[in-house]
């Protein structure tokens, strides 16, 4: 008996997700369902093609050398089908978006509903991340992040940098020791990340030198809630100025000393990038940072 294409996307489900209850939630299967079928192509294929360790489904030997030859063969059924569709042409079918949880939320949301207002049959998926989205395996179509990945298919456009400043609420520092510059920063409170990898460890970096005594007293992954975590005194942070200004009545610190861009970059994957629905998100997150139009 050969592999059959709908035993392959249980494949592709559970190699992507990892998780037996995620894979089947996506494709609206049972459990029961995915276990069964992935048996069946492994008896078919004579080999196992995933391992559990330490609890955790993880890709067999086997699993990692077929996964590539699948996704192809999904790459290659999907685009016949865009084509079939006139996908290429009109902005008609879904777009899945990953950005960090402050631009995600607060930049591109409301982007993407009024560009909704102009092209009713889009879909917008948005997954809002604390860390970099695996374009690599189509996890999203489009992304925003702080990184520029080092491997992939993807069509990459630096973008205009955040600006981090310090802020901190106005009743937060009337309480406290008045700040004039970098050194009457010591002995305060900070706010910032605990997670000590990527952009966090950058921040909790950029921190240490500006005069923080220890770690944050209090401390998130999540910029929006360590940005609330400010305006309700908790202490100062490094924030993006499309967190801070326009939406929490944060006060500025040292406005015109601290000034720290971060690079952004925007990347669309290859194999999507022609079509109409994803040229006119990516414009739209394009013209948002200041890029002119694909």
């Amino acid at each position: 008996m050969d592999a059959q294409w709908d035993d392959l996307k249980i494949f592709l489900a559970l190699g992507r997700s990892r998780s037996v209850l995620a894979a089947a939630a996506y494709l609206k299967v049972s459990g029961t369902t995915i276990r069964r079928r992935i048996a069946a192509l492994e008896r078919v294929i004579g080999a196992r093609l995933f391992e559990r360790t330490e609890g955790e489904i993880e890709l067999s030997r086997a699993g990692l050398q077929l996964m590539p030859a699948v996704e192809q063969m999904e790459q290659a059924s999907m685009s016949a089908l865009e084509v079939l569709n006139g996908a290429d042409r009109m902005a008609v079918g879904t777009v899945r978006i990953g950005a960090p949880d402050g631009i995600g939320t607060l930049c591109v949301a409301p982007r993407l509903a009024r560009l909704q207002e102009r092209l009713p049959h889009l879909s917008i998926d948005l997954v809002t991340l604390t860390r970099v989205a695996d374009l690599q395996h189509r996890e999203v179509d489009v992304a925003v992040t702080w990184d520029r990945p080092k491997r992939g298919r993807h069509r990459i456009r630096s973008i205009r940098p955040a600006v981090l400043r310090l802020y901190a609420s106005p009743g937060y520092l009337q309480a406290s020791a008045p700040i004039r510059d970098e050194s009457d920063l010591r002995g305060h409170k900070f706010v910032g990340y605990f997670d000590y990898a990527g952009f966090g460890q950058s921040i909790t970096s950029l921190i240490s030198k500006l005069g923080a005594d220890s770690a944050p007293k209090f401390a998130s992954s999540n910029i929006m809630a360590q940005a609330r975590a400010v305006a309700e005194g908790a202490g100062i942070a490094l924030l993006p100025d499309y967190v801070a200004e326009p939406h929490l009545g944060l006060a500025p610190l040292l406005h015109d000393r601290i000034v720290i861009p971060i690079p952004l970059w925007l990347h669309i994957h290859a194999d999507v990038a022609s079509l109409a629905r994803v040229r006119a998100v990516a414009d739209e997150i394009g013209d948002m940072f200041g890029l002119s139009r694909t």
